[in-house]
């Protein structure tokens, strides 16, 4: 079962940022991606690195983005271009390479590109794997964009018969996060919005199947997460904006 985690008592444990890299896939839509870089400046300056893997956009995202990194003279982030449009996951894995290949990297951020997210939205998942081994992956809590208290996902369910998919608390006040004697519904996978990974997840279950092209692949990655005996949470605390149905590559 997906555990539901909330403020930890030391958050000491996120302090060195340094060993976090996160991946934003860009496919036509500079304005979204430029827009989440913007919301992780003040991480950038506490040592994260991002890896911006452009999926062969076909307008002037790339180019946008380049002028955008080098204007804001933003050392921590690399724009990969990517000779295709190989989708979701694909856009990924390019980045999920590059980030293996540097032996300091302990932890990898999986951010859709039309997120915003704070300081805080690490941090609270950084604490959560850092203390607790037996964790591999984390999600945050989801919210709408133009809504900022209503909450767009808190983990997903998997109605194995029909093979839908539903996010859990969409709609509801973030309110209920808080509330002691409200009971949170069980989840069956972590939507991969905002998903941090630790290296020791991803070197034992691989990298994302790319023969997702769009959705389900982080449905496949927790199931295989679980199934390697790793345990995945929701942070409650770990909050991220994101505008549903923007990040289509």
């Amino acid at each position: 079962m997906i555990q539901y985690l909330v403020n930890s008592a030391n958050s000491q444990d996120a302090n060195d940022l340094s060993v976090v890299y996160t991946i934003l896939v860009n496919w036509n839509n500079s304005i979204a991606t430029i827009t989440c870089l913007e919301s992780l400046q003040p991480l950038l300056e506490q040592g994260v690195q991002v890896l911006v893997c452009d999926n062969a956009s076909t307008d002037t995202s790339a180019d946008d983005i380049a002028t955008y990194i080098k204007e804001s003279e933003l050392s921590a982030v690399r724009l990969l271009h990517n000779p295709r449009n190989g989708g979701f996951a694909y856009g990924n894995n390019v980045g999920l390479r590059v980030a293996l290949s540097d032996p300091r990297m302990q932890f990898v951020w999986i951010l859709n590109n039309d997120t915003q997210v704070s300081a805080s939205s690490l941090q609270a998942l950084l604490v959560h794997l850092r203390q607790n081994p037996c964790l591999g992956l984390c999600s945050s809590v989801l919210v709408m964009d133009n809504a900022p208290m209503t909450i767009q996902a808190c983990g997903a369910s998997y109605n194995r018969l029909l093979g839908t998919t539903r996010h859990l608390l969409e709609g509801a006040s973030t309110t209920l996060l808080t509330d002691a004697l409200q009971p949170l519904p069980a989840a069956d996978y972590l939507v991969g919005a905002s998903l941090l990974a630790t290296r020791r997840l991803i070197e034992t279950i691989g990298l994302l199947d790319e023969s997702y092209f769009l959705y389900y692949e982080d449905l496949d990655w927790c199931t295989r997460a679980r199934r390697a005996g790793f345990s995945l949470a929701v942070v409650a605390n770990s909050i991220v904006r994101h505008v549903e149905g923007s990040s289509t590559g």
